[in-house]
């Protein structure tokens, strides 16, 4: 299930720098941009991992709040934490989704993207979830959700995938706080930056 979230992210944010759009055209810009940029940097991505990371860097990252999607993730202990570890965590968290989606082009094979709904939270206008799923032959069609919020310059960034009923940030919260728990932050992040060096 993980693969398949972890595919589902490498579809959505190949993208370039879209503003004051609505969700559902941010998923559209941004599908366009990925099947382009797969399609002229496919020998690169091939052969230098490293380029993976690039791209991930310079046009997946700008369209998560990550932030937010920090917050999501360590939920209580996030509280607990100080403002310079807070920053610490957020650093090594944004290395970590930057390998694990560069990681997931690898297994990327044409799907297809099609966009459902798109449907705004009542009883808060700067929350949005975009409705997709993912066709591919010969196997049933995946749901995946992707969560937006709106920034203050009027920008949506995506804090949260469900994919088939799963969150990615709920996926990664149990993993960590996991660690927490049993290590201790600091253990954690230690654990964390070490495995970001790694090379994959």
């Amino acid at each position: 299930m993980f693969k398949k979230i972890l595919c589902a992210i490498s579809i959505l944010f190949f993208s370039v720098c879209v503003f004051a759009q609505t969700p559902d055209k941010v998923v559209q810009s941004v599908v366009d941009q990925m099947l382009s940029k797969l399609k002229t940097e496919q020998d690169a991505i091939k052969t230098d991992s490293n380029r993976l990371v690039q791209i991930v860097n310079e046009v997946i990252m700008p369209h998560t709040d990550i932030v937010q999607t920090s917050k999501g993730v360590l939920a209580k202990h996030w509280r607990e934490l100080t403002p310079a570890q807070q920053q610490a965590f957020e650093k090594e968290f944004e290395q970590l989704l930057i390998r694990t989606y560069a990681v997931s082009f690898r297994a990327y094979q044409s799907q297809e993207i099609v966009i459902v709904e798109t449907r705004y939270n009542p009883s808060n206008a700067n929350r949005a979830e975009v409705r997709t799923l993912i066709k591919e032959s010969g196997k049933p069609n995946l749901p995946v959700n992707y969560r937006f919020l709106k920034e203050p310059d009027g920008s949506w960034k995506v804090y949260d995938i469900n994919v088939d009923n799963v969150s990615l940030v709920s996926s990664f919260r149990s993993q960590i706080g996991g660690a927490i728990t049993r290590d201790g932050f600091d253990k954690m992040l230690v654990t964390m930056q070490t495995k970001n060096k790694e090379k994959f």
